[in-house]
């Protein structure tokens, strides 16, 4: 990559060489942005591979394998930031379709993809189809908390109890024992209000 000049706005512009060997002038910011990462070829290849025909093209697994391979490498898409930008990729052999298919069968019902390992990428054996239910459960901002011997995450346990997820993570986000937060009895802003009133009156 060199310098090739400069935009009618001052702004600098380099010759870049895509790795298909097309050279191509790209400004600074497209660079630095991430807007610019290929002549174009990544989008025409992708493209072909999205149109092609297997007799699968309008099916939900289809639409589920499309979707895994632009967060992962569409710098332009909207997950891509919690997918690519953080290392997830799509193995290899999951490039063609058929091969996905193949490992992961038809998906029954409307049970969405889910990797066991969030830490971890797409390939067969960190993939199962899962319920909404289970893979929210997974995500990688819940938080596993340990009692009584038991590890569940704070939505299963706000369940269990009968709390909401958000009051229980503020239980003890506000420094509340796992004990306190889990067995303490849930008071209604209105009450604990009269109560101190109550307090202060004594």
């Amino acid at each position: 990559m060199r310098m090739a000049g400069k935009t009618s706005k001052g702004e600098i512009t380099w010759n870049c060489l895509c790795d298909c060997g097309t050279e191509r002038v790209v400004r600074g910011a497209y660079l630095r942005n991430g807007t610019s990462t290929s002549c174009g070829c990544f989008r025409r290849e992708f493209s072909s591979v999205m149109n092609r025909t297997h007799g699968l093209s309008n099916s939900p697994e289809y639409a589920v394998w499309c979707s895994m391979h632009r967060r992962c490498r569409d710098k332009n898409c909207e997950s891509y930031k919690n997918y690519g930008a953080r290392g997830i990729m799509v193995c290899e052999r999951w490039d063609k379709f058929e091969n996905f298919i193949l490992d992961m069968g038809r998906r029954p019902g409307k049970l969405t993809l889910e990797r066991k390992n969030n830490s971890l990428g797409y390939f067969p054996e960190n993939c199962c189809w899962a319920t909404s239910k289970v893979q929210g459960n997974n995500r990688r901002t819940n938080r596993l908390v340990e009692f009584n011997g038991k590890f569940k995450t704070i939505t299963q346990w706000a369940q269990e109890i009968g709390l909401s997820s958000n009051a229980l993570w503020k239980r003890i986000k506000s420094g509340y024992s796992v004990c306190r937060a889990l067995t303490e009895p849930f008071i209604p802003r209105e009450k604990r209000t009269k109560l101190l009133r109550f307090k202060s009156r004594r």
